[in-house]
């Protein structure tokens, strides 16, 4: 989990695991089969807002319909939906991406 703030805002979180984040790593970022990295509608949850990130795991086939399934990403619990706070997502993001590969080295 990533906890933070931005300027004048209340603290917000990114939670995930390490397996989220290695699997947008070789799916998302993948320029031979790709997925998308999509943000779902932010969904209000009394006095905070949940923002999930979804991508398709490209290494598993559902049964049914022989399509990758959606699998969720990190989750964003801020405060409010505006765009600024989504901004922030993006960018605490990027910095869990750079924290996970320096400590990988």
């Amino acid at each position: 989990m990533l906890l933070g703030t931005l300027q004048g805002h209340v603290p917000s979180a990114i939670v995930y695991n390490d397996r989220q984040i290695d699997d947008i790593k070789a799916f998302c970022f993948n320029q031979e089969k790709g997925s998308v990295l999509s943000f779902d509608k932010t969904f209000n949850l009394g006095h905070a807002f949940v923002t999930p990130a979804v991508y398709k795991n490209l290494a598993r086939l559902c049964k049914r319909t022989n399509a990758p399934p959606v699998f969720i990403g990190p989750i964003f619990i801020h405060n409010n939906s505006s765009f600024v706070n989504k901004f922030g997502f993006g960018a605490r993001c990027n910095y869990t991406e750079k924290c996970q590969s320096n400590k990988k080295r």
